[in-house]
């Protein structure tokens, strides 16, 4: 859990949409935001978390509350998702690390060995339950999905204070 930012302004960012315009934080003041960092629709498993907020945002809308992911996705792959896929909330696009970094979110890269196992894994594992289904990743999405970037859940209130915060790692693999 990131506790350093729980209570303390939310760091402001301006990124694209892929379904359209620049998005702020600052455009949901009034009301609560929920961001969530993740690989993006290229990860199965981001699908599935993707999955469950979309199922929560009837309940989160009753509550003023917005969902908001943010991705390194590149913004002509975000919007080949956007035209492909019913994405259910904004999906921004931060190829550039720069708001992951501002929420003290890590990015680590390992050996070629560990990307090895990473690539047989991803190969041999199911993709975890979404209402997405499988998608292929793009080529040049495969070098992102392979780092071992932290996810975070952070929830900031309609003042714009971070109320809470929830980071880690996508996936830890040990060198053997």
């Amino acid at each position: 859990m990131n506790e350093t930012m729980v209570g303390r302004p939310a760091p402001s960012f301006r990124l694209p949409s892929a379904q359209g315009p620049e998005v702020a934080l600052e455009d949901y003041r009034g009301g609560n935001v929920i961001l969530f960092f993740a690989k993006g629709m290229a990860c199965g498993f981001c699908r599935q978390k993707m999955s469950q907020l979309a199922r929560g945002l009837p309940r989160f809308r009753e509550l003023h509350t917005e969902v908001l992911q943010i991705a390194p996705t590149p913004l002509d792959r975000a919007r080949f998702y956007a035209r492909n896929f019913r994405l259910p909330f904004p999906y921004l696009c931060d190829p550039g690390y720069r708001a992951y970094a501002a929420y003290g979110l890590g990015r680590r890269t390992f050996p070629p060995t560990t990307w090895v196992r990473a690539v047989y894994a991803g190969f041999t594992m199911p993709t975890p339950e979404n209402d997405w289904g499988e998608i292929r990743p793009a080529v040049s999405e495969l070098g992102r999905l392979f780092a071992d970037d932290d996810l975070g859940l952070f929830i900031v209130d309609r003042d714009g204070i971070v109320r809470h915060a929830v980071t880690g790692s996508h996936l830890l693999l040990e060198e053997g």
